[in-house]
Parts: C-alpha cells; sequence; structure tokens
C-alpha cells in the first residue's frame, strides 16, 4: 500500500511539473510583451536581452498614445463587439430556444441545415457578403461591421444543446401565472440558462475584439476603424520601433485578458455545455 501511495504521488508531482513548464511555455510571449513596452529604448535593444529588466518606464505608452489613434480604435471596438455581443447573444438564445422547445413543421431538416453553414469556409462567402455591404452603402460605418455578426451557427448550436433539457412545465406554469412566450422567455428561460448565455457572451466579445479580415475589408478610415486593424496598421509604420509595438500589443491584450480573470469560470464550465446537455 505504501508502494502504490508513493507512485500515486510521483505521478501527481509529474504532472504538476509538467503543466507548470506548459503554462510557462504558453505565458512566456506575453510576459515578454510586457516587460518589452515596460523598458526604455535603449534597454529594448539592448543584446544580450534583459529577461528580468532592473528598470521599468510608460514611456513607449506614452509615446504610443500621442503617435496614434488608439483610444479612437478602442472605443471604435468597444462599439461593435459590444452590439455584435448582445445581438448575436440574444439571437441564438432565441433561436436555440426555438429549435429545442418549439414543435413546427421542418424543424429538424432547418436546424441541420443552418449547422450544415460550418464547414463553409469563411472566405466562400466574403465576395458575396462584401458586395451586400457596399449595395447597402455601408461600408466605413458601425452597421456594417455589426450586422454581418449578429448570425451564426455555433450560437444557436450550443444554445439548443443546453435547452434540450429545460423543463417545459416551468414554461407552461408561467404561462397559467399570465406570461406570453416572450414573456417567459426573458423570466423563466434566460435566468435558468444563465452559464450557457454568459459563456457565449464572453467568447463572442473576445471573438470581435480580435477580429480583423472584416473590419479591414469595410474600413479605411481612422474614425471607424477597429483596433486590431488600427494596430497592424501602426506596427508597419515603427516596424522598427519594438517598444511602441509591444506597448501597443499591451494596450489591446489587456481588455480580453482582464475580462478572461473575470469571467474564467464560466469559460472552463461552457467548454462541457454541450457535453452535459446534448
Amino acid at each position: 500500500m505504501k508502494r502504490v501511495g508513493r507512485r500515486l504521488d510521483t505521478g501527481k508531482v509529474v504532472n504538476v511539473v509538467l503543466l507548470s513548464l506548459y503554462g510557462l511555455f504558453i505565458f512566456f510571449p506575453m510576459y515578454w510583451m510586457i516587460t518589452t513596452a515596460l523598458k526604455g529604448p535603449q534597454m529594448v535593444i539592448k543584446m544580450p536581452p534583459e529577461l528580468f529588466p532592473k528598470t521599468m518606464t510608460l514611456i513607449n505608452f506614452e509615446r504610443v498614445l500621442k503617435t496614434s489613434k488608439i483610444l479612437t480604435w478602442t472605443v471604435n471596438t468597444l462599439i461593435v463587439a459590444s452590439a455584435v455581443t448582445v445581438g448575436y447573444t440574444l439571437f441564438s438564445t432565441m433561436s436555440g430556444y426555438a429549435f429545442a422547445q418549439r414543435q413546427f413543421p421542418g424543424r429538424n431538416i432547418l436546424f441541420w441545415l443552418f449547422i450544415s453553414t460550418l464547414m463553409l469556409p469563411y472566405f466562400s462567402y466574403l465576395v458575396p457578403l462584401y458586395l451586400t455591404v457596399v449595395d447597402l452603402r455601408l461600408v466605413n460605418k458601425y452597421w456594417g461591421m455589426i450586422l454581418p455578426g449578429l448570425s451564426g451557427p455555433f450560437g444557436v448550436f450550443l444554445m439548443k444543446q443546453y435547452m434540450t433539457s429545460f423543463p417545459s412545465d416551468l414554461m407552461q406554469a408561467a404561462k397559467i401565472d399570465g406570461c406570453n412566450e416572450f414573456g417567459g422567455f426573458l423570466r423563466v428561460v434566460v435566468p435558468v440558462c444563465k452559464p450557457a448565455i454568459v459563456f457565449l457572451a464572453v467568447i463572442t466579445f473576445i471573438g470581435q475584439w480580435n477580429n480583423f479580415l472584416w473590419p479591414l475589408i469595410v474600413t479605411s478610415s481612422d474614425k471607424v476603424r477597429l483596433l486590431q486593424v488600427g494596430i497592424a496598421l501602426f506596427q508597419q509604420q515603427n516596424v522598427s520601433d519594438f517598444g511602441q509595438m509591444m506597448s501597443a500589443s499591451t494596450l489591446a491584450a489587456l481588455p480580453v485578458i482582464l475580462l478572461f480573470l473575470v469571467f474564467q469560470r464560466h469559460i472552463v464550465g461552457g467548454i462541457s455545455i454541450g457535453a452535459i446537455k446534448g
């Protein structure tokens, strides 16, 4: 018994060590980005580079704020990401509820046809989508970036899987109490499905915050340009200034990092939503 216990303890130690090394390997690029952003111009190009800088400064951040429109890009990204997150989460929740709890002709066929669009490469409908936005005169406008992001099969599939085991008796009780369909949806379904809704909202916001290709295509003005596109263009203009490049990247990554730290329990728990509720 003692030998078995020792083997188990040794296995745990090995797992902890391996996971710790893997965590350091994953975290190191972010650590290097932040420390480089906090170095002075001379320390950035010092060879060999300092892994643990002795002195830190915010001069790179000050230069980025003065020489770029990163605050405007950040506000634009916040507006677009928030609008898409609210709309996409709401429509996905409503659609998932309809597919999971309501009966109507062709429900299963329609659901699987919609979900099958997950297999379509994004580039296959990029040109038609752009032509549609051009015809609607939404180029260089917020709506040109918001509307295409309000619909998608992943959110519908996630919410449908979660609501499959939703007790329909709760909705019947709500109707008896005087709620209509939409009122029961808001007062009963949404609170019960809060874990899945929060998970979907968080990953949608992160995806929109890091969105690059579509905003690059439909914007050409700094007034509506989003953060990732603006930083990419800024880095092209300052390709040899590593301090500014890293400070701009740090400012772009900081909101996502904070969001993950706040909602990490929901993100980790949401990974198993489909497996548990499917």
